[in-house]
């Protein structure tokens, strides 16, 4: 009896996140994370419900699929290959990385437009590939928390939110696991890094993050940014949360370089 009226309530609450969701979806339509124009259903990417974007879309952008690097996630060319040529170089203080997305043509268009022309839905469409490319894998490695790569306060203040936590909070809302976006903050507000090299990444970004004391909160995070170019940000707020208590480290990124 027990068990039937929880599922009951399961049932209902699904089905009122349903009508929530076709409500908003009138009131402020879906647009494609690529072209940005309204999504239809009849042109949505087909074999899922939940995935919004043009099925010609889709087809432009270039998914990570294997063989990629076991430890960072890029893209590899030859199958047989476990490491890409940056973590043949160096290692990581991380686990282990995954990613979505090459990040080139169309998809850096649209993460400069998640991140810098407020189209924070965008995150929709990133959180539920995510969890139908890598959810098997989360429930393996069984993360206790998501952090999402905290900004800088003035930066977040200019710009009015932190991509990488929208992008965070809509992979919880599908997996069921907790956001924690207090427990790491940026203290060095680091200017662009694009045009640094890695030991040079590595230099500005040391003690550029702070974190409480974790060792009796979480034993292991998954760690969620937008972009992965050589893991060097990664790598500080991760060798940062392992000096307070943290065992494994994952992440995980909406876009990566090649990596070949």
């Amino acid at each position: 009896m027990k068990k039937t009226i929880i599922k009951d309530k399961m049932k209902n609450q699904v089905t009122f996140q349903n009508l929530k969701e076709s409500i908003l979806d009138l009131l402020y339509p879906l647009r494609c994370p690529i072209c940005d124009e309204i999504i239809v259903q009849e042109s949505i990417f087909p074999g899922s419900n939940r995935i919004k974007i043009h099925e010609k879309c889709m087809n432009k952008i270039q998914t990570i699929d294997e063989p990629m690097c076991i430890k960072c996630g890029h893209q590899l060319l030859e199958e047989g290959e476990e490491y890409c040529s940056d973590c043949k170089k160096s290692p990581h203080n991380y686990e282990q990385g995954k990613a979505l997305f090459v990040y080139k043509s169309e998809m850096i268009k649209s993460i400069y437009s998640f991140k810098y022309s407020n189209k924070r839905e965008y995150a929709k469409f990133y959180a539920e590939y995510t969890y139908k490319k890598y959810n098997q894998w989360i429930k393996r490695i069984q993360p206790d928390v998501i952090i999402p790569v905290p900004m800088h306060k003035k930066k977040k203040k200019k710009r009015g939110y932190n991509q990488s936590e929208v992008y965070a909070k809509e992979l919880s809302y599908l997996t069921g696991i907790p956001v924690d976006t207090k427990c790491l903050k940026r203290i060095v507000n680091t200017k662009p890094l694009k045009e640094l090299t890695t030991q040079q990444r590595k230099n500005v970004l040391k003690k550029s993050f702070c974190s409480e004391n974790l060792i009796n909160k979480y034993k292991k995070i998954l760690l969620v940014d937008d972009i992965y170019t050589t893991g060097s940000t990664l790598d500080a707020i991760s060798e940062e949360l392992k000096l307070k208590g943290i065992a494994e480290v994952y992440c995980i990124s909406i876009c990566t370089g090649k990596g070949y």
